[in-house]
């Protein structure tokens, strides 16, 4: 089931961000959302459409994916960027029918990944200011600071490694 109305996709296409989030919840419902900044000082968010989907399964992500982009355009007609966990089905599904799009990933969904593997509060703050930062040299300054903290040892994984 797909579920939007014209008016929130046009207000969203009218007066939102370029950006469009994947959003599950409990496992089966997903929603495209977008950040919104007009007329609203609290930069909340604004729905754009809902569906019931089977989760991390390719063809569903291609489905919904196929009836969002045709309702609010392609990537190449209005210069999306997509934000999303790192669901398996939905990689794929943007990779294939927006090739070249910007596709970032919620950081709280990263550090549950990241905190499964890697433990400590210092490097749980030193990964939110690596993603936090504003300019490219204090990114790479942040990486680099992890990557002398917790150096290679072994065929294991580093947080650097992970993360970058």
């Amino acid at each position: 089931m797909y579920f939007y109305l014209r008016g929130m996709t046009d207000g969203f296409i009218e007066g939102c961000r370029p950006w469009v989030g994947w959003v599950l919840s409990e496992g089966v419902i997903q929603r495209a959302i977008a950040g919104c900044y007009w007329e609203d000082p609290n930069d909340n968010i604004y729905p754009i459409v809902v569906t019931y989907v089977e989760v991390d399964k390719y063809d569903s992500c291609k489905w919904f994916s196929n009836l969002l982009l045709r309702d609010i355009g392609s990537q190449n007609e209005r210069g999306w960027a997509f934000i999303s966990d790192r669901q398996k089905g939905l990689l794929e599904t943007v990779a294939e029918l927006a090739p070249g799009v910007e596709h970032r990933f919620y950081l709280r969904h990263m550090y549950n990944n990241f905190k499964g593997k890697f433990k400590g509060q210092e490097l749980k703050k030193i990964l939110q200011k690596a993603a936090s930062t504003y300019s490219v040299n204090q990114h790479l300054k942040t990486m680099a600071k992890i990557q002398k903290i917790y150096p290679k040892i072994g065929a294991e994984q580093t947080p650097y490694e992970w993360f970058g």
